[in-house]
């Protein structure tokens, strides 16, 4: 005779009333200084290994534990008797994973992995592939991966250090990042696997890290001569730009014998992410007649901390009679606050080739974190070095709202009034 819902949910109640008022313990759990009680019965009822560790050849009432905290075993415990748990962050929810794992308790796993999956954020985002890649969690892994690449740039300006073989996996890809800011990037991450490693910050021990780890191999040489810095216009070895050690770094690097390389990286790549959340468009406001020296100003707030990445907007019009396709232009994108012109971060200047009558995804070189309670303009202006006409813009009512749909409670609003350029946004909480 199968029970009641109700039995069932008077039972529960029970259980939890024995957890609550510690009635009728039995067993002993040692974490430190501290004593858990609990039930030998309950607990073996939901796990083989406490089952083995009650009941079998070698059983005890006392356990001594050493590679748990109190914590995260209380949490367990708690999801046992009540089949309910609260996380206060990713770290914790991987912790507890540990230990749902380690007594296999494969409900438990699966609820920390779905909070897990829920609640990324770009300073968990690298550390939780890195997990998923230990615990071999195949779709979080995959899913963690995809949303790094997207927001490859974001990923470097958190605060977690990664591991050299996921800056390997990285670099492998196909990165929304121009040249010059890989270089950056690689030898950034060197510098502090150097200070983690405490070895003196020393060009020499940065370049031997890269050395050792297989990742020099993705610095092509002929970049640091080659590549020009879009803010002073100097060759990468030249350019004054760059941090005063990175910049040592470099010209260290330039001095070394040619090493192994990867294939010459393209162009940076152009197409519009899966991560670039997009805006439904209306229809047509007008056409955007911008000098050179003209900017569209697009006003944006947000609802939580958030980091944008990168924009999707309009590319120019061909108004000429040649039927050309492709132009060759430049793009400036500028964050300021709200009636003002100071830049929030360094502007992202993209000099390359676009499709006209079309739409271009434009990486941030530096990715910037919106706070709430805070208006921002973000400025684009363009050029066209096919014309020195104006450069025309078809400019939409599009709708004022972004949301993430996986994570709901994330949100972008535009105060766009007459229209605007600005298609979409890829951005991830913080």
């Amino acid at each position: 005779m199968n029970s009641s819902p109700l039995s069932d949910s008077l039972q529960q109640e029970k259980l939890r009333t024995f957890f609550r008022e510690q009635k009728f313990v039995d067993c002993t759990f040692k974490i430190g200084n501290e004593e858990i009680k609990a039930h030998k019965l309950i607990l073996a009822c939901s796990s083989p290994v406490f089952e083995k560790m009650f009941f079998g050849q070698l059983a005890s009432n006392e356990i001594v534990l050493e590679d748990v905290e109190v914590l995260e075993f209380n949490q367990m415990l708690q999801f046992i008797y009540t089949e309910t748990v609260r996380f206060s962050s990713i770290t914790n929810a991987w912790s507890l994973f540990y230990l749902a794992r380690k007594y296999i308790l494969e409900n438990l796993m699966d609820v920390c992995v779905g909070y897990i999956s829920q609640n990324l954020t770009m300073s968990t985002l690298v550390l939780s592939y890195e997990y998923s890649e230990l615990y071999a969690l195949d779709s979080m892994r995959e899913q963690c991966f995809r949303d790094i690449i997207s927001h490859v740039n974001g990923i470097f300006v958190s605060d977690y250090h990664m591991k050299p073989s996921t800056l390997t996996n990285i670099l492998k890809e196909s990165l929304m990042m121009t040249k010059l800011d890989l270089v950056c990037k690689i030898i950034d991450w060197a510098v502090i696997e150097c200070e983690y490693k405490n070895l003196p910050l020393i060009p020499e021990n940065v370049v031997e890290i890269l050395k050792s780890e297989d990742i020099l191999k993705y610095i092509n040489k002929k970049w640091l001569f080659d590549i020009a810095c879009e803010y002073c216009n100097e060759v990468l070895i030249m350019c004054s730009c760059q941090d005063e050690f990175i910049h040592k770094i470099i010209l260290f690097l330039s001095s070394q014998v040619i090493w192994d390389q990867t294939p010459q990286m393209e162009h940076i790549s152009k197409f519009v992410p899966f991560s670039c959340k997009l805006r439904k468009v209306y229809k047509i406001s007008q056409r955007l007649d911008l000098l050179h020296s003209d900017e569209f100003v697009s006003s944006v707030s947000v609802n939580m901390d958030l980091i944008v990445s990168g924009l999707s907007i309009c590319t120019e019009m061909n108004c000429s009679l040649n039927p050309i396709e492709n132009y060759k232009g430049c793009v400036v994108i500028r964050f300021c606050e709200q009636d003002s012109h100071k830049n929030v971060i360094k502007p992202t200047i993209m000099n390359d080739i676009f499709t006209y009558n079309s739409q271009v995804f434009i990486p941030l070189r530096y990715a910037i974190t919106l706070i709430p309670g805070k208006i921002y303009d973000i400025r684009i202006s363009y050029k066209n070095f096919y014309s020195d006409r104006p450069s025309s813009i078809v400019c939409s009512y599009m709708s004022d709202e972004l949301v993430d749909k996986k994570r709901g409670y994330s949100k972008i609003y535009f105060y766009d009034f007459y229209g605007t350029i600005i298609k979409g946004v890829a951005y991830y909480p913080v």
